[in-house]
C-alpha cells in the first residue's frame, strides 16, 4: 500500500517538482500540510480495484488487445510519466506513455487525443509492435531478449537503434544482442562512428538515458511480475 500511495500521490508531486525546480523541503511542507487529504486518498485506495496504478484497467485492456503484458506497460508508464496522464515534456511528449505528437499522427491520432489515457496507451502498444516488426528479429528469439531492443527503440528511436545494430553487424558482432548493441549505441556520439557508411541517422547523444531507461523498465517489470503474478508467468521469456 505504501508503494501504491507513492505512485498515486507522491510520485506525481516529485515529478512536477523536478520539472518546475521546486525544492524537496517545499515538498515536505506540502506533504505535512495536506495530511488530512492524503489520509482520505489512502482510504479510497484501499477499496479501489487496482494493483499497480489507477490505470490498471486500461493497461489490461490494451495489453490483451495487442498481446503485451499489462505489467510491462505499467512499468513503462511509471518511468515515462510517473502515471501522470496530463504531463507534457519540454520536448512535447504527451501523457502516460510520453508519446510524441508526430509519432501519434502516424497512427492517425491527433495531439489532443493523446491526452486520453486509453488512446495514449493504445498508441504506445501499437508503436511497440511496429518497431518489433520493423527490426525483423529472429522468430525463435526469446521475448526476454527482444524486449531490451524494443524498449530501446521506444525511448531512443528506431533509427538510432538500427544504426547501432548495423555497426554491430559491420564489425562482425551480434546485432540481436542488447549488450552488444548498447555498446555501439554509445559510440554513436563519436564522429568516426556517426559518420560511418552504415549509419543513416547521424549522431546520437542520448545513449546513457536510453540504456538507463531499458534497465529501469525491465527491473520494475520483473518486480511487478513478482508482486502480481499471473498464470503463464513461468513461460515468460
Amino acid at each position: 500500500m505504501k508503494r501504491k500511495l507513492f505512485e498515486k500521490i507522491l510520485a506525481p508531486l516529485l515529478f512536477l517538482a523536478i520539472s518546475c525546480g521546486v525544492s524537496l523541503p517545499m515538498l515536505d511542507v506540502a506533504y505535512r500540510v495536506n495530511s488530512v487529504e492524503r489520509d482520505a486518498e489512502t482510504a479510497d485506495a484501499k477499496s479501489a480495484d487496482f494493483e499497480i496504478s489507477v490505470y490498471d484497467g486500461i493497461f489490461k485492456h490494451v495489453g490483451r488487445k495487442n498481446d503485451i503484458d499489462w505489467r510491462l506497460m505499467s512499468a513503462m508508464a511509471y518511468n515515462e510519466s510517473l502515471f501522470r496522464e496530463d504531463v507534457v515534456s519540454p520536448r512535447g511528449a504527451v501523457g502516460l506513455m510520453q508519446i510524441m505528437p508526430y509519432v501519434a499522427k502516424g497512427f492517425g491520432v491527433s495531439g489532443e487525443e493523446l491526452l486520453d489515457p486509453e488512446v495514449n496507451v493504445e498508441v504506445a502498444a501499437r508503436l511497440m509492435r511496429s518497431v518489433e516488426k520493423m527490426m525483423r528479429l529472429p522468430k525463435k528469439m526469446p521475448y526476454s531478449e527482444r524486449l531490451p531492443l524494443i524498449l530501446a527503440c521506444y525511448n531512443g528511436g528506431y533509427g538510432h537503434i538500427t544504426d547501432a545494430r548495423n555497426l554491430a553487424s559491420y564489425y562482425g558482432e551480434d546485432c540481436n544482442s542488447w549488450e552488444v548493441v548498447s555498446e555501439y549505441l554509445e559510440l554513436l556520439a563519436e564522429e568516426d562512428f556517426y559518420n560511418h557508411e552504415v549509419v543513416c541517422y547521424g549522431e546520437f547523444s542520448g545513449s546513457v538515458e536510453t540504456i538507463s531507461y531499458v534497465d529501469k523498465v525491465i527491473r520494475l517489470y520483473d518486480d511487478y511480475c513478482e508482486k502480481f503474478p499471473e498464470k503463464g508467468d513461468d513461460k515468460r521469456g
